[in-house]
């Protein structure tokens, strides 16, 4: 990627506060025009990317959008390596920078007191910074229900600075506005409704019966078990819940890697804030099309062979634009799938719709791209790779 974040020659990083920040003194700290003239939540994020000039990739996320970019910058003196800008409608709604996740900053590398030291050393420059800007900042939690996290939190003219460190897990820092910054509380608000997730359910005229969940993009690290999560709360129009919390939580090792008993424990509990239930179900197409009529995708534990990605990436493209009634006999005349199981493929993604006539479902995984981006295979082929339990889902209580 080419480095337009290097537009000041300088980082204004002193040991005691300004006399008066501004938004310029801001940018000239954080080494980039994040701010315009105006407040961030005045700002359009296209305006925004064209500010910071790189290459952001868009995907829808509950009402809004979420635009992320992967990045090679010093940004408050530390060593950044992702933005997300989040939106509603035409404005910004929230701004993140992660600093440093362990599943992509210790993908293949082992953990040395180098490393320890560097991590604590940016976070710590991090803070000085945001002080010399805007003085001591108070201490709060960040995120939602039990996926809370220490944050320390700073105030500047209807926007919050919120710095997220947890030793050898993450280095965020989360900019919000004022008025809704998240305090760590469940709310009543964010409570998932049986008749609001009903509402999700669309159908083609092929039989096809969807609904369509936010994408949230793992990278190359192995998060697909926090990234699927995240992308299953934000479908439910839960927030302040992502990946890179989701890992500590889940105890995700270095570089990715996710174990399902560290995960129920805490998902039950986190669902259970939000008015749901998470059940544990096998492999059923009866159960999947009943959940999909209710708007409820399903987390798939599968395991994700060669043969399998294989098949469903010719299938898929083979069923684009036929005839319903010429797919159907070409799935009637298909043969038996086959694999080799290996448990080093395990994997996680989304079942989020089904066709009856041809006894297939549809799935997506957190690779990128668009919530657009849906695979079908036949019912039979994913039964052939899943793990025992099959499906995680969460069900409303009400």
């Amino acid at each position: 990627m080419k480095h337009i974040f290097a537009i000041f020659s300088t980082l204004l990083i002193c040991g005691a506060a300004l006399e008066a920040a501004d938004f310029n003194s801001i940018n000239k700290s954080m080494n980039a025009y994040f701010f315009g003239a105006a407040p961030l939540w005045q700002d359009s994020p296209e305006a925004l990317q064209k500010r910071l000039g790189a290459k952001f990739a868009a995907t829808k996320a509950g009402s809004g959008q979420i635009h992320s970019a992967y990045v090679k910058a010093k940004i408050l003196g530390a060593d950044a390596s992702e933005i997300q800008i989040k939106s509603e409608g035409d404005k910004i709604s929230g701004l993140k920078i992660v600093f440093f996740n362990k599943g992509d900053s210790m993908r293949g590398k082992k953990w040395t007191s180098a490393m320890a030291s560097k991590m604590k050393a940016d976070a710590k420059t991090i803070y000085d910074s945001l002080s010399a800007l805007f003085d001591k900042p108070r201490i709060t939690k960040a995120g939602n229900a039990s996926a809370q996290t220490k944050a320390y939190e700073w105030s500047f003219e209807g926007h919050k600075f919120l710095l997220l460190y947890e030793n050898k897990e993450f280095i965020i820092l989360e900019i919000q506005p004022e008025a809704s910054a998240d305090s760590g509380g469940a709310k009543t608000s964010d409570r998932v409704r049986k008749k609001n997730l009903a509402k999700n359910v669309e159908t083609a005229d092929n039989g096809d019966v969807f609904v369509k969940v936010p994408m949230v993009n793992q990278g190359g690290k192995g998060y697909c078990f926090p990234a699927t999560i995240e992308r299953l709360f934000l479908y439910m129009g839960v927030e302040g819940i992502d990946m890179h919390k989701l890992a500590d939580m889940f105890n995700t090792k270095d570089g990715g890697g996710t174990y399902l008993k560290d995960t129920l424990p805490p998902l039950q509990k986190l669902g259970q804030s939000k008015g749901l239930r998470l059940d544990t179900e096998g492999l059923d197409f009866a159960k999947i099309a009943k959940h999909v009529n209710e708007g409820v995708p399903m987390g798939w534990l599968l395991f994700s062979t060669s043969e399998y990605n294989k098949f469903k990436n010719e299938r898929t493209a083979a069923r684009k634009d036929k005839d319903i009634k010429e797919w159907k006999k070409i799935c009637a005349r298909e043969k038996k799938f086959k694999t080799k199981i290996d448990r080093n493929t395990a994997h996680i993604c989304i079942i989020l719709g089904y066709n009856k006539e041809t006894k297939e479902v549809a799935v997506s995984d957190s690779w990128g791209g668009s919530e657009e981006a849906i695979f079908w295979i036949a019912f039979e082929a994913a039964k052939a790779v899943s793990q025992a339990p099959a499906l995680l889902v969460f069900q409303p209580k009400n």
